[in-house]
């Protein structure tokens, strides 16, 4: 998690290491 989203739910759109 190097970049942390704003929100929680972006978390969800946002590119992480989730993909």
């Amino acid at each position: 998690m190097d970049k942390a989203p704003l929100s929680p739910l972006e978390g969800c759109v946002w590119p992480t290491s989730h993909g």
